[in-house]
């Protein structure tokens, strides 16, 4: 059904020379839709096809991307040359993964100018972090105009944007992340890529996703239920695990459980047969393992049995109804590690040595390191976070594709984890911590060569 489409080449017959054919616009502005290309599942697909040509339909496509992107490519292929196109859109692009063909798109047209609102809210009706673009349909300039707006006069937006102005050389960009809030920024930023490596290779490793049960009610109970459980049969505490919900935490403070895990991760019911049983079989039905878990943990069994339905109705289990979720890093969670929430308005990472699981509002760093937990509490850090992770309103989401880029010293010195000890201590004591947490605000300022109070101030600002 046609019946709303324009017909543009109708309806600007201008852009069409004298025999008909399409020469292309002189300028195009708009907002485009913002639409995960996921959600779209198989329609998205053909943005990306080859089509029978050596490149996909779009450049700009990226599976896990949104097509507010595509309608940028999209934009550029109608101007005639030197032509303008100019979007307000989500300003994503500039340091989310999918946002990579994009930023390699845009250093091969002229990139006049970008104006990033960052928490700004501009529409009344959404929380949005947009960015205004202009580009022309012309060989790449040297330089970028961008505005990073820290207020707004909305009686006069010109203002604001000049007001905010700075110019950019594009041969210090790529296709990897953007910053460009500042000149200063991006020369401090770029000098510590430099220096130093990233957190995913100081810690050598992953950090983990919280569990997902699939069905909470079932597998997360509280206190006063654990230890009913544990007096009808103490053979319960072996699958009853302290469980910390992202809400539950405070910075440096040691966590407080309210909540605890029934854990029977995907096959430790056969695993557990096969070692209580010389011949137990490869497999085993549900109601002989069911029948094991009663004998083994019966007053577990009656707290999960009202759940079975739902259980058996979960697409994300284990062998059977009651186990989790196949997860190969479990064992991860009775490691020594720092935790910290996905989302965060402020640093907020602690230390744990209890063993305690997660759900997914929360991350986990399998490390005995307390000299990393100071750093990542500290004013420093966090500006590094807010320059390379995602923005959400006065904070960032802390995905660790992000996350484990931002730039740390090959080598922490030990009076940060003394400092790290000393200011946990305190908490738990509720004392004063303030100064303790100076004292690690200064030293890892000097840690990363920031020693003038003029450039303490604008991280701090910022």
């Amino acid at each position: 059904d046609f019946s709303n489409s324009l017909e543009w080449m109708f309806e600007f017959p201008e852009i069409l020379d004298d025999e008909g054919r399409f020469t292309g616009f002189d300028a195009i502005i708009g907002n485009p839709p913002y639409i995960h290309l996921e959600d779209m599942k198989k329609t998205s697909e053909i943005y990306g096809s080859m089509g029978g040509k050596a490149s996909p339909v779009y450049t700009t496509y990226n599976k896990r991307g949104d097509i507010y992107c595509l309608f940028v490519e999209r934009a550029m292929s109608l101007l005639k040359e030197n032509g303008f196109a100019s979007y307000i859109m989500q300003n994503k692009w500039m340091q989310a993964s999918y946002g990579k063909e994009l930023r390699e798109f845009f250093l091969n047209v002229r990139l006049k100018k970008l104006i990033d609102f960052g928490d700004i809210q501009v529409f009344d009706d959404a929380t949005t972090y947009p960015c205004i673009f202009v580009a022309q349909k012309a060989a790449p300039a040297t330089e970028l105009t961008v505005s990073t707006l820290r207020d707004l006069e909305r009686a006069d937006f010109a203002k604001s944007v000049n007001q905010f102005a700075e110019k950019f050389a594009l041969e210090h960009l790529s296709s990897d992340t953007w910053t460009l809030s500042s000149q200063w920024e991006s020369d401090l930023l770029r000098r510590l890529d430099n220096e130093m490596i990233t957190l995913g290779e100081y810690v050598g490793g992953e950090a983990y996703r919280g569990v997902l049960t699939g069905l909470t009610k079932a597998f997360l109970i509280d206190e006063s239920t654990k230890k009913r459980i544990i007096e009808e049969s103490s053979n319960a505490e072996k699958v009853i695990y302290p469980f910390l919900q992202g809400r539950d935490i405070k910075q440096f403070e040691e966590p407080a459980v309210n909540h605890y895990l029934i854990l029977f991760a995907k096959g430790s019911t056969q695993e557990s047969l096969r070692a209580k049983l010389s011949e137990a079989k490869q497999s085993t039905s549900e109601f002989e393992a069911w029948n094991f878990i009663k004998n083994e943990y019966p007053s577990v069994a009656n707290w999960l049995e009202p759940f079975a339905e739902k259980g058996r109705a979960r697409t994300d289990k284990g062998d059977y109804w009651w186990e989790l979720r196949a997860c190969d890093y479990y064992a991860e969670f009775a490691k020594p590690k720092i935790m910290y929430q996905k989302f965060q308005v402020k640093p907020c990472f602690v230390y744990d040595e209890q063993g305690l699981y997660c759900n997914d509002s929360m991350w986990i760093i399998p490390t005995e390191d307390k000299a990393l937990l100071a750093l990542l509490n500290s004013k420093m850090a966090w500006w590094l976070m807010k320059k390379k992770c995602t923005q959400i309103q006065n904070g960032v989401q802390l995905i660790w594709q992000y996350l484990s880029k931002i730039p740390v010293p090959r080598e922490l010195p030990q009076e940060l984890a003394t400092l790290a000890d000393q200011i946990i201590a305190a908490k738990k004591n509720g004392e004063d911590t303030t100064e303790l947490e100076t004292q690690v605000n200064t030293l890892v300022y000097q840690l990363y060569g920031i020693t003038d109070a003029e450039e303490i101030e604008a991280v701090e600002k910022r």
